[in-house]
């Protein structure tokens, strides 16, 4: 979008603001603009002159020595154009001006030159060199600019002469797509008239003329009040299509607008002006005079003004004659009503489409224009009479033979409401964060042309049709208030705001401390597996598919249920890692799910649960083609599982678990004789189908144990004031005997024992069969004094009796 100085200023007086500060006001306050554009400045150093005399160049066929007045002086300049003659005016590039050599790459500054042999003091221009080649398009490749028949005079600035000396604000359309009011050059000028607090002159649109002489027959039928709101058309008669004048040329140009003919620059013009698009049919190729709003209703092809034939959808909204469609609605007209040389008869219409219809059609097709981009805004529909006066008025004033011949058919199918708003003044106020007046707020909001009245601090504002498509509720107020007022003049304040102290999270920390220990202190890598349970893995460890929640959408037949357990997922990713390493350990942490109802309710009233879904923590010790034993992994992942609770404060107590049909062998972990979770190594006929070199070991717990009893606390203690005493017990026991029943044993024998360290487990068939050797340390102290050593040989007495009472062990 292109905003024209000139244009505003035929309606707000802007005499004392720079470019500059225009361009930042409107950045500030409604619309983004990314450039400005200095037309006089593109052609600094140009300027007209009369060829005084034209001499053939001795020594070139196509060349001319050219005298040239621009009035300060005359100038000789050797030029090569194919329409050069002596008396006419010319566009002179003087030494230092800027054009682009014939109308080609970057501007390039002039220098003096000797041109075989003669000297040229610059340049007779070709209107591409200039950059005016739409302004004056070119009848051939060597044809210089000829502006003999413009109103101009030798010596003046071209940019003066021409009225080339507009200042361009380039505008970003995205900043504005919810305000269709700005997509015209009256609606920009009212936004800046309110900025500036300037008085906006009205458009002055004289009322549609009665049909003289002869009145021609025209009908319009709108099918879909909810496409189209409004639809307005009048028949002109006794024209013929001709270039524009230049003034209407320059004034499409300026805005970026390609001339056509005088009746298409017409309709172009009312909608740069008050944003408003318009249409013309040539009315001799209107089938029956008549125009009918509808939907296609079936797939219809469509030849378009732009060559292009398009296959439109049942939905798409037509412009129909009796036949056929004649143009897609807000969009573009069809090539067989097109206005040609010979049109001398035409339907202008203007009209409003619905925004959602007009964008869907536009990406349906890949075809959007600048009808298009403005009627997808949602567009005033107040402006359908205005422009279709504005556009009659002035093909009537470019072309004086014409004459209405129809009567205007106006056909309001769905009459627009203006909208009321109810804001109170404390409301207004604490959105704004800063103090205004009643009297303020009604002249800021009356700038903008809302209708407001104030009573007992409430305001009641109405909307202005033209802004219904962006204010709807009190909070558009507030910001209307606000930039208006300018963002810049608000006062900065820091906000005076209470901070409480977060609240401590204990399931996220013990979470993030988890995983910090098995990653960081264990090895282990975190997987985040699909929720669905892996079918393979989960028949392969003999799972029970009757707890499992089915899955009624499921969308591969291997994800059928929910997962009851971690491991399956694990195992999966096992298979998928030994291609790469042989030793690794993996743990998850992740819901399971079962079919039983849960804590988690459904509904307002928590009439349902859903199903129980704990959250679980697993891992997977892994070995491949390693001599070592696998009592080594199924030890490393009891300790792991022991390490890890330890962090927390907690004891973990280990049984025998023949629960674990997978697993041999398996133990089951016990917190204050809950369970909490458990371990054991894989069996081979689980595992070997798919990794026969393998050995697994494997854990699993359950979160919220964990967090149940995880004590976190900091408890400093002093270092001890005297020395401990260790010894080494070695004892050989019954090879069922488990080390966790031995080590419950001893704890609360002797009030000296502080410490109990397993270190070694060996089994031989010299010590006997289904016998096993354990050695542990133990550390005793006192916290008053130093301990005698005879003191620790009768603790050790008392304990090696109780070892051989509880286990039948033999002391070595």
């Amino acid at each position: 979008m292109q905003l024209s100085r000139n244009w505003i200023r035929q309606y707000v007086s802007l005499l004392e603001v720079t470019p500059k500060e225009l361009a930042l006001a409107l950045t500030m306050a409604t619309v983004e603009v990314e450039a400005i554009i200095d037309q006089a400045k593109e052609l600094e150093g140009i300027v007209v002159g009369r060829v005084l005399e034209v001499v053939k160049h001795p020594q070139a066929d196509r060349l001319w020595v050219c005298r040239v007045d621009i009035k300060r002086e005359t100038l000789q300049i050797i030029c090569g154009g194919s329409n050069l003659s002596k008396g006419i005016l010319v566009a002179v590039a003087t030494v230092g001006s800027h054009v682009r050599w014939h109308g080609k790459g970057e501007p390039i500054a002039l220098e003096k030159a000797k041109i075989r042999g003669i000297e040229s003091n610059g340049m007779i221009a070709a209107a591409n060199e200039l950059g005016l080649q739409r302004l004056f398009p070119l009848a051939s490749e060597h044809e210089i600019l000829d502006m003999t028949g413009y109103k101009v005079r030798v010596g003046e600035l071209l940019a003066e002469a021409l009225g080339l000396d507009d200042v361009i604000f380039v505008i970003d359309n995205k900043s504005m797509t919810h305000r269709p009011d700005l997509w015209g050059q009256y609606g920009l000028a009212r936004e800046i008239a309110a900025l500036y607090d300037k008085r906006l002159k009205p458009l002055k649109i004289p009322p549609l003329p009665k049909p003289a002489g002869e009145t021609l027959p025209l009908e319009v039928v709108v099918s879909d009040p909810s496409l189209c709101s409004r639809y307005a058309a009048v028949v002109v008669d006794s024209l013929a299509p001709e270039p524009s004048p230049f003034w209407l040329r320059k004034e499409l140009e300026t805005l970026g607008l390609k001339s056509v003919n005088s009746v298409v620059d017409v309709t172009n013009y009312v909608m740069a002006s008050i944003g408003q698009p318009l249409h013309a049919f040539d009315y001799d190729h209107v089938e029956g005079a008549k125009i009918v709003v509808a939907k296609a209703g079936k797939k219809v092809r469509f030849r378009a003004l732009n060559a292009e034939t398009y296959v439109v959808s049942e939905e798409t909204l037509l412009i129909n004659d009796e036949k056929r469609p004649i143009a897609l609605a807000g969009i573009i007209g069809g090539a067989d009503s097109s206005i040609g040389s010979d049109t001398r008869r035409i339907v202008i219409e203007a009209a409003n489409f619905n925004a959602v219809s007009v964008r869907r059609t536009t990406m349906a097709l890949g075809l959007r224009t600048d009808a298009s981009a403005r009627f997808e805004k949602q567009l005033d529909a107040e402006l359908v009479p205005q422009a279709l006066a504005m556009a009659v008025d002035l093909l009537l004033r470019l072309h004086p033979s014409a004459r209405v011949a129809s009567n205007a058919l106006d056909v309001v199918a769905s009459p627009n409401r203006q909208m009321t708003l109810e804001v109170s003044h404390d409301f207004l106020i604490r959105r704004l964060g800063f103090m205004l007046d009643a009297k303020t707020v009604i002249g800021l909001l009356k700038r903008l042309a809302f209708g407001v009245s104030h009573n007992r601090g409430r305001y009641t504002i109405t909307v202005p049709t033209f802004r219904s498509r962006d204010i709807s509720i009190p909070e558009d107020i507030v910001e209307e208030v606000a930039r208006l007022h300018r963002y810049d003049a608000i006062e900065p304040r820091m906000p005076v705001v209470s901070v409480p102290a977060p609240s401590r999270d204990a399931r996220s920390r013990i979470e993030r401390a988890l995983k910090c220990m098995l990653t960081y202190g264990m090895g282990y890598d975190e997987l985040y597996n699909y929720s669905f349970s892996d079918a393979y893995w989960s028949e392969r460890l003999g799972l029970d598919e009757r707890i499992a929640v089915r899955v009624a959408n499921a969308l591969a037949s291997e994800q059928q249920a929910l997962r009851t357990t971690l491991l399956p997922g694990l195992l999966h990713r096992v298979a998928d890692n030994l291609r790469w390493r042989d030793t690794f350990s993996l743990f998850e942490m992740g819901r399971v799910f079962f079919a039983e109802l849960g804590e988690y309710g459904v509904g307002g009233l928590l009439e349902n649960f859903l199903p129980r879904q704990p959250q679980m923590v697993a891992g997977l010790i892994v070995r491949q083609n390693t001599p070592r034993e696998d009592t080594e992994l199924f030890l490393r992942a009891k300790g792991h599982l022991e390490k890890g609770f330890m962090q927390f404060g907690i004891d973990l107590v280990f049984e025998d678990a023949d629960t674990y049909r997978f697993s041999e062998p398996a133990c089951v972990a016990r917190i204050n004789k809950s369970l909490a979770g458990g371990f054991g190594l894989m069996k081979k006929s689980v595992i070997s189908d798919a990794m026969p070199q393998a050995a697994i070991a494997w854990w699993e717990f359950d979160f919220a144990m964990l967090l149940k009893y995880a004590d976190q606390s900091r408890r400093y203690v002093p270092l001890p004031k005297y020395p401990s005493i260790e010894r080494d017990i070695s004892m050989i026991v019954d090879a069922k005997v488990q080390w966790g029943m031995i080590e419950r044993t001893l704890h609360g024998v002797s009030p000296l024992l502080k410490r109990i360290r397993l270190f070694d487990v060996f089994t031989s068939e010299r010590i006997g069969k289904d016998k096993k050797s354990i050695g542990f340390r133990l550390e005793f102290a006192h916290d008053d004094r130093t301990l005698e050593a005879k003191e620790v040989e009768e603790s050790i007495a008392k304990l090696t009796a109780v070892l051989e009472k509880a286990f039948h062990a033999v002391i070595r």
